[in-house]
C-alpha cells in the first residue's frame, strides 16, 4: 500500500521520491514517519476543533499547517485535500468546511496507516 507511481490515484505517498530526498537514508525516512504519527492525531484534532468552532481562519491556519507536513512526505492526496481545506477557510466558506474536512481525515487516515506499516 502506498508505493505506487507517483502521485497516481491509488498512491497515499510517493516514498521513493521521500527517499530519494532524503539520500536514500532509510532511517531517516522511519524517524520522520515517527515523528509525523505522534503529531498527526493533535493536527487532527486541532483542525477538528476549528471545523466545529466554524472559525475558517483557524481552518485555514491547521489545513496550512497538515499541507505542509503533508508535502514533506510526499503525500500528495493528503496534501490536496489539505489545500482544498485551506482555500475553504481562506475563502470563508464556512459551508464546504465540513466535507472538506472528511476527506482530509480519511487521507490522514490512509496516510498513518501506511507509514505504520513503514517502520
Amino acid at each position: 500500500m502506498g508505493e505506487g507511481a507517483p502521485h497516481d490515484s491509488g498512491t497515499v505517498f510517493d516514498r521513493a521520491d521521500l527517499l530519494a530526498r532524503l539520500g536514500g537514508d532509510e532511517s531517516m525516512l522511519r524517524a520522520i514517519a515517527g515523528v509525523f504519527l505522534d503529531d498527526a492525531p493533535h493536527q487532527l484534532r486541532s483542525l477538528r476543533d476549528a471545523v466545529r468552532s466554524a472559525d475558517p481562519e483557524a481552518v485555514r491556519f491547521r489545513a496550512h499547517g497538515l499541507k505542509g507536513a503533508a508535502a514533506n512526505l510526499s503525500a500528495e492526496p493528503l496534501r490536496r485535500a489539505a489545500l482544498a481545506l485551506e482555500q475553504a477557510g481562506s475563502s470563508g466558506d464556512v459551508g464546504g468546511i465540513s466535507g472538506l474536512f472528511s476527506a482530509v481525515e480519511r487521507e490522514l487516515e490512509r496516510l498513518c496507516e501506511c507509514l505504520r506499516n513503514t517502520k
